[in-house]
């Protein structure tokens, strides 16, 4: 593992680079890459890592431990691991090694339900694994439709397809974040698909975006904060629709799990008062106001004030099918900057935006985060988790100074074009 880490982050380091100077390059010269060549590249590389055990995360064994319990008639959300009566050996090594056995799952019934369906094909991490790789070259295609949709460039799509980000947290990790990706993908392409002359063809495909947008938040929490802006993009009729498929399922997923699906918000409760990493603006707070609840709150306040001064703006714009991509990738973007807990797979939603809105600062962002992996190295020689601060501060900042840097040269280039146009009239 120590030799990993330095080697994980020069490679990826120089994957980020390549596709900078791609983008660099195809934007002033014109690429005709097919979606077949792009999509059959995400496959070779997504594949060298299937097969792998994971070694940056163990989320993946609470996701089959999930899974069997569901598939064997149990309830998820009924026991804690740790309270689990296990007699077959097989389960019992995977219980070892699932994280906070004494918490109950936390994770939704979307997820839970595709948990189940990977452990009935096979009680292994490679079928989950496997599922959720299909799932994003799913994605990758999906997006190359989108694009197409809304006149960008298909070759784009690489900026997601082959970044190291969703290949080394999807194919390598198993990280469930790909299901929700993928739904929130399949949401933008149904709204952002032809219309149909025929109504009812119309308001069924309302539906079904509400409910893929459903599946999307049901499989993890977060996308529930784009939900306002979707609503906007649509027209009055469409909204209701949109509403009415996004509410049928979560009520439907909320019920195949009731009641025991209550103990969800106990689990919650403890991720959202005492889990931290890898936020330096949070350990800024924290440390000064000797407090992590004010600290939680000060940022929660931060968020929702950026959140309503973003609609507010979103609401004055025009072309709002193409602005929304914009504001979904600020959005994002402040949400990871001032979550107190900063994984690298919470990174993905932002890469997945980076095709429609490309910007230095997140591609920064996409692979800065990679050095919260160097915990790594202590947590494996010693068993300690041991927060680098410096490693946080760079993580947290980087993509903020490259937003200023950025902001100062365009700025002085405007600048000096407008001086060199008044002096040469």
């Amino acid at each position: 593992m120590r030799l990993h880490i330095p080697l994980l982050l020069g490679i990826t380091a120089f994957n980020v680079i390549i596709l900078s100077f791609i983008l660099f390059y195809a934007e002033r010269n014109q690429i005709s890459w097919s979606p077949l060549f792009i999509i059959s590249v995400a496959v070779i590389i997504r594949i060298l890592f299937v097969f792998k055990q994971p070694e940056l995360s163990d989320d993946i064994y609470r996701y089959l431990l999930d899974g069997i319990q569901l598939i064997s008639g149990n309830n998820p959300y009924s026991l804690p691991p740790d309270s689990i009566k296990v007699y077959d050996k097989h389960i019992y090594n995977i219980l070892k090694k699932v994280n906070h056995p004494d918490l109950i799952t936390i994770y939704p019934p979307a997820a839970q339900i595709l948990f189940g369906i990977s452990a009935f094909f096979s009680k292994t991490i490679i079928s989950i694994k496997f599922i959720l790789v299909v799932i994003d070259i799913f994605t990758c295609i999906i997006i190359i439709k989108i694009l197409k949709n809304i006149n960008i460039p298909s070759w784009k799509s690489i900026l997601y397809a082959w970044h190291p980000l969703p290949v080394i947290e999807i194919a390598g990790s198993g990280h469930i974040d790909s299901s929700v990706i993928f739904f929130l993908s399949l949401t933008l392409f149904i709204i952002f698909s032809k219309k149909s002359d025929e109504i009812l063809i119309e308001n069924s495909k309302m539906v079904f975006s509400g409910i893929t947008f459903g599946c999307s938040f049901m499989t993890k929490l977060f996308p529930i904060i784009l939900l306002p802006f979707l609503l906007i993009v649509l027209n009055k009729k469409n909204r209701i629709f949109f509403i009415s498929g996004f509410i049928f399922i979560t009520v439907f997923l909320f019920l195949l799990f009731f009641p025991d699906i209550i103990n969800i918000f106990k689990t919650l409760a403890v991720y959202l008062n005492n889990w931290e990493f890898s936020n330096y603006g949070f350990i800024l707070l924290k440390d000064s106001l000797s407090s992590g609840t004010l600290a939680r709150l000060i940022l929660l306040i931060i968020f929702v004030f950026i959140s309503c001064i973003m609609f507010v703006l979103f609401l004055r714009r025009k072309n709002l099918n193409i602005r929304i991509f914009q504001y979904m990738y600020w959005l994002i973007f402040m949400y990871l900057l001032l979550n107190p807990t900063l994984h690298p797979w919470y990174v993905l939603s932002l890469v997945f935006l980076l095709p429609f809105y490309t910007k230095p600062e997140g591609l920064v962002f996409s692979w800065v985060v990679f050095l919260s992996y160097y915990i790594q190295i202590e947590y494996f020689l010693t068993g300690k988790w041991i927060e680098i601060k410096l490693f946080s501060a760079m993580i947290w900042l980087s993509p903020i100074v490259t937003f200023i840097i950025i902001k100062i040269i365009t700025f002085t280039i405007n600048l000096t074009k407008k001086s060199f146009s008044e002096n040469n009239p």
